[in-house]
Parts: structure tokens; sequence; C-alpha cells
């Protein structure tokens, strides 16, 4: 530590810039990480298992999807892509949901979602988070635009599922 010191007193002004700014790069990752580590051990039950616990529940009730799993992941897939970036396709976001037959189908496609890198920060892709398929649409539709696109053509199929 006081050879630390020691190089930073010796450096020059600009030296001692570069050193404070990695300081923070540094603490800022950390942060981070102890963070993402703190989530996940105190995280209550994700939607994602919750999804996975109903749907076995259904399945044994003699309800089941109605498509494979490749389509759920496609459709996975496509949500991801409709949400990433800048802006969000709700046109695509609504006909994937119209998919949608039974609650079976809802809960499949949570669970083919599973939890994928959102970036809430859109500048330089920081603060980069693990959600799933509920965190991101809570995070990319207002209450009115949820319904409106998703729950409101839900409940039109009867499916008593709500985002």
């Amino acid at each position: 530590m006081k050879k630390l010191i020691s190089i930073y007193k010796n450096a020059p002004t600009v030296g001692k810039v570069i050193m404070i700014i990695a300081a923070l790069v540094i603490l800022y990752v950390a942060y981070n990480v102890l963070l993402k580590v703190y989530t996940k051990l105190t995280a209550p039950k994700s939607s994602v298992d919750a999804a996975k616990d109903e749907l076995k529940d259904l399945n044994q009730a003699g309800t089941g999807p109605h498509y494979s799993e490749v389509q759920f992941k496609t459709w996975a897939d496509t949500l991801e892509q409709a949400m990433s970036g800048q802006g969000t396709d709700e046109d695509q976001v609504k006909r994937i949901f119209e998919y949608m037959q039974n609650r079976a189908d809802v809960l499949q496609l949570i669970k083919s979602f599973g939890t994928r890198d959102y970036a809430d920060d859109k500048f330089l892709l920081w603060n980069v988070k693990p959600f799933n398929l509920n965190q991101w649409i809570g995070a990319e539709f207002d209450g009115p635009d949820t319904d409106f696109y998703i729950n409101d053509v839900l409940k039109k199929r009867g499916i008593d599922y709500k985002f």
C-alpha cells in the first residue's frame, strides 16, 4: 500500500488523473459483480422457476402447451429482438402473444425466454442486467401499453395470465 501511495505522489498530474479514473472503474465493476452475487443469493423464486413449476402442474392435470419447444424458443428469440436496442416493435410482440392459446403456452414462453441480458442504459450498454420475460416487458412497456399489446390480447383468448 505504501508503494502505491509513493507511486501516486511521484506521478505527474496526468498520471494521477488516470490512476483515479482506473480506481473508479475498478470500484464500479466490483460493485456490480457484488450486486449480482447478492441479488442471486437473496432473490425470491423467479418468475421463470414459478412458470416451470406451474407448467409441470398443468401438464399433470392434462393441460399442456400447443406448440413445440423449438417454436417457443423461436418466439422467445423474436421477443428479445423486438425489445432490444432503440425502440420496441410493439406489433411484433403483440403478434407473438396472439399465438398463445392457453395459460400453459404463456408459461412455456416464459420458460423458453428464461433470463437474458437487458441493457437498461442504452448509452455504451452499461448497466446490463439479467432479466426474465416479465422484467423485459415491465422495462419496455408502461401500464396501458402492456394491457393493449399483451394483457388484453391474452384476456380475449381466455388466458388469465397478466404481465
